[in-house]
């Protein structure tokens, strides 16, 4: 890879013979995160004179190096970045540093240790889901490089392995389907014949879910109560929307709620639905994070009640504003951000956010989307490819049994995650058959006007689930 910035993610890369999984040389650049790196003959990731954000992989059970890095200084080549990784199981030397400029590791799972802030060499707990047996080639469909194998003695969940990466003798593939006796794999050479050994290789999907922050194993609780705040919104009034936001936060958290969701855009009242708004006061609107004064008093506050706090905001990044959901940490700290991806009439005013980005808690790893994220598949999808173990929906858009629950619905049942839904109108939970767990409607409107406040009109509420982990 020669003098490029390509973004490598969401991959298996694994059997190759020659050359190792990834090499970076020649003053490369590349973003490589959320791969599954394994039994490669000739190394795993090997980095010479160029950079790379090496962030939420797997490096494991490679001949040879996980990851190797040679650099001189180059001025115009920044130091390289490694964080969030688990590297174990290579034969020769998890992490091989040869270079004039230190090597960042962070929070990583490195076996046999490494230099560096919350890294552990502590063996994490793998999934027990890999398995393996013996086969025979039923058929091969030479157009699409598709393999049969009846299995013996087998009796899997139809299509419950589909895109789990397989092992047939000394070749590797994808399984592209299965039924309670056969797999089908895209990849095999056309020339195998009579019995064969395979093995389905484990999933590795949640070993990184076992590091925390400091780098130690987390241990998860059973279940987790998270508790959704329904609260109508008062138009472009921070003052107002955090005061009245409080009380139910205390509420909660004295409920013991362990995870406290706000709707989508509390804090500005969902701003960006009036147009009418002159464009100046509604960037001015805006939060800086973490900077700004009220997130900093929501911060204090998730501090002081030792929770996990999911607040919506209308964000300020120098020029550019984004509809946000902050997460800060039972002690104030913010564990990370999400920008919402599907704007919709939001662009005329609002920057699109482009990851569907998850964090690690102690209770397992949590993607939060906003509203009309929930609609595109894609993107829901995405969270559960990085990692998310349940999702959190803050909104304010279309709500109730006709228009808005059969869309969560479909969701949790295509990604098998619960999806706690958190609306001005509506609190929802879906399970993961698709299922509807919890269900309140509170009123038909999302806004009030400020002397409104108190009336029936203004029915507002905490709800709670215990979400099973």
């Amino acid at each position: 890879m020669k003098s490029s910035e390509p973004t490598i993610a969401h991959n298996v890369i694994a059997g190759n013979n020659d050359g190792g999984a990834i090499r970076l040389s020649k003053e490369g650049r590349a973003k490589i995160e959320h791969n599954l790196i394994c039994h490669n003959l000739a190394g795993g990731v090997e980095c010479t004179n160029s950079w790379m954000t090496f962030a939420h992989n797997v490096v494991i059970n490679n001949a040879g190096t996980g990851v190797g890095y040679s650099n001189r200084v180059l001025p115009h080549i920044k130091p390289s970045v490694l964080t969030h990784n688990v590297i174990r199981g290579n034969t020769m030397t998890q992490i091989r540093v040869e270079a004039e400029e230190p090597l960042l590791v962070t929070h990583s799972n490195v076996e046999g240790g490494f230099a560096g802030v919350g890294n552990s060499d502590t063996a994490p707990a793998f999934p027990a889901d890999g398995c393996s047996g013996s086969a025979s080639v039923n058929r091969y469909d030479t157009r699409r490089y598709l393999t049969t194998l009846e299995v013996e003695q087998a009796d899997f969940q139809p299509n419950a392995l589909v895109g789990r990466v397989i092992r047939v003798g000394n070749e590797w593939g994808v399984i592209h389907s299965n039924t309670r006796q056969s797999l089908v794999v895209w990849g095999l050479r056309q020339n195998h014949r009579g019995k064969m050994t395979f093995e389905i290789l484990p999933t590795y999907q949640r070993i990184r879910n076992s590091i925390g922050q400091d780098g130690k194993p987390m241990t998860k609780p059973k279940t987790i109560r998270i508790a959704g705040i329904v609260l109508k919104w008062i138009r472009a009034d921070k003052e107002a929307n955090y005061r009245r936001i409080v009380p139910l936060i205390r509420e909660a958290a004295a409920n013991g709620a362990q995870v406290i969701c706000t709707t989508e855009c509390f804090l500005d009242g969902y701003a960006i639905a009036d147009k009418s708004i002159p464009l100046e006061t509604y960037r001015a609107l805006g939060e800086p994070i973490p900077t700004g004064d009220y997130y900093q008093r929501l911060a204090q506050l998730a501090d002081e009640l030792n929770v996990h706090l999911v607040a919506g905001m209308l964000e300020a990044d120098g020029e550019y504003r984004y509809n946000t959901a902050v997460l800060i940490g039972p002690n104030g700290k913010l564990i990370g951000k999400y920008r919402k991806q599907k704007l919709q009439h939001e662009s005329v005013r609002n920057t699109a956010g482009d990851t569907s980005s998850t964090h690690d808690t102690p209770y397992g790893c949590v993607g939060i989307m906003i509203c009309a994220d929930r609609t595109e598949e894609t993107i829901v999808r995405r969270f559960c490819e990085n990692g998310a173990e349940f999702l959190l929906c803050p909104s304010g858009g279309m709500f109730g049994p006709k228009s808005n629950d059969p869309i969560v619905q479909a969701r949790s049942r295509e990604n098998g995650v619960y999806i706690v839904f958190v609306h001005p109108a509506e609190f929802l939970v879906t399970g993961p058959d698709g299922s509807i767990v919890e269900r309140t409607l509170l009123g038909d409107c999302l806004l009030i006007a400020p002397e409104e406040v108190g009336s029936e009109k203004d029915k507002s509420g905490v709800f709670y689930f215990d979400l099973p982990l």
